[in-house]
């Protein structure tokens, strides 16, 4: 049984903290070590991590000054590579956030399916979102049989799903050259798009329950305010891509088009952005079509009309829509009807 690794970056979650311990805790699989990475809290989690660390030897606690998730999971990335240096057999690196729980096989039915499959990366289609204060605690004592789950081959169209590290088990091995970028909210959207690459095949699990916390501090709620996020996660992508000779799958340039769509209203900041994309110099063998147009438009609306997918441009275009609230008819983009119901 391979050793695994289970990295959880804490900040201000004191609240919440035991109980995703516990969980851990009571993990079933067997050969397992927690890397808890107390991120300058303010609170109360450093102490109570000190305990869990005192009364249960599998616990290992990190401090540092406050510098965020991403230097958090560096900091148990690094822990894992000291870890790992003298096991030749490899193993396994896991994410849990400290203000959520796991079943008690959730890693034991992730590295089941992933080792049926001889495959790097196992993810869970299982998550389960819950109010934050107002919940049922039963509910994380589910008990799951192991499955095969299904691996799937991936693409372009697929490499940016099921994103999240915290969903996640990971070969050591294939991430062991992956660091976590310093991008507020998307951190884990680079290193993920990065190892699936890497790995080429991942396993979907559906027995594998992952308890998502949703409460105000929660990342679903606080969202981004960086216009230029999604293209600072393209360039450094594309840098691991080129660093490490992995373009042949394609690159994720549909993030390029996402971004572009943001500037829609300011010419400026289109040109600005379009700008940095040419400094990549990304060779012609690579551009596809989102890249050319890209490169070839004066404006963002220019560049939209030429790459809209298909199925936004008959949402936007042409559309018949009769709904409890509002009625909507379009046809060649000009509206013939819209109108509420009373």
């Amino acid at each position: 049984m391979k050793m695994l690794c289970v990295i959880v970056p804490i900040f201000n979650t004191a609240t919440y903290l035991r109980e995703c311990l516990d969980s851990l805790a009571n993990q079933s699989y067997q050969n397992i070590c927690f890397v808890l990475i107390n991120d300058g809290s303010t609170d109360s989690s450093e102490q109570i991590a000190r305990e869990y660390c005192v009364r249960d030897s599998r616990f290992v606690l990190i401090s540092q000054p406050n510098s965020g998730i991403a230097s958090a999971r560096n900091a148990g990335m690094q822990y894992a590579h000291t870890l790992f240096a003298s096991n030749k057999g490899g193993g396994y690196i896991g994410f849990v956030d400290s203000d959520d729980v796991v079943s008690k096989h959730y890693f034991r039915n992730l590295i089941f399916a992933l080792e049926s499959h001889n495959a790097s990366i196992a993810k869970s289609c299982d998550i389960r979102i819950f109010d934050g204060t107002q919940y049922d605690p039963k509910q994380f004592e589910i008990i799951q049989r192991p499955s095969r789950g299904t691996k799937i081959t991936i693409n372009t169209k697929n490499l940016d799903r099921r994103i999240e590290v915290w969903r996640s088990v990971f070969a050591y091995e294939i991430i062991k050259s992956l660091k976590f970028e310093h991008i507020k909210v998307i951190d884990d959207l680079v290193f993920s798009i990065c190892a699936h690459t890497l790995a080429q095949h991942i396993v979907l699990v559906k027995r594998a329950r992952y308890f998502y916390r949703q409460h105000q501090h929660s990342t679903m709620k606080t969202g981004y305010t960086d216009p230029y996020i999604l293209l600072k996660a393209f360039e450094a992508i594309y840098t691991f891509f080129i660093q490490h000779n992995i373009t042949s799958i394609g690159l994720p340039t549909h993030m390029l088009y996402t971004q572009a769509k943001g500037f829609a209203q300011d010419n400026k900041e289109f040109l600005r952005f379009r700008q940095r994309i040419e400094r990549l110099q990304i060779p012609q063998a690579l551009q596809d079509t989102i890249i050319t147009n890209l490169l070839e438009s004066t404006n963002a609306h220019d560049f939209i009309k030429r790459t809209m997918p298909l199925k936004e441009y008959v949402k936007n275009n042409f559309r018949i829509r009769f709904s409890k609230k509002q009625n909507i008819i379009k046809l060649f983009g000009m509206t013939l009807y819209e109108g509420k119901k009373l």
